[in-house]
């Protein structure tokens, strides 16, 4: 998407100081993304992982009793 707006800013006849924050702020925005993504496909392991360890502790609790 930035590379778009670079190309698009260049044909027009030059980049502006508008231009160069909004573009600046697109790629903070794609960063921003890129990291939510995986924040939650970390805590997608967390929960993953506590269940399956609740899981085997009723199991293992079923067994002793």
């Amino acid at each position: 998407m930035v590379r778009i707006m670079w190309a698009a800013t260049f044909s027009n006849g030059g980049v502006d100081e508008k231009d160069v924050i909004i573009m600046t702020q697109m790629k903070q925005i794609n960063d921003l993304e890129k990291s939510l993504n995986v924040a939650e496909k970390r805590l997608q392991l967390v929960i993953g992982f506590t269940c399956v360890v609740i899981v085997l502790f009723v199991l293992l609790l079923c067994v002793i009793f």
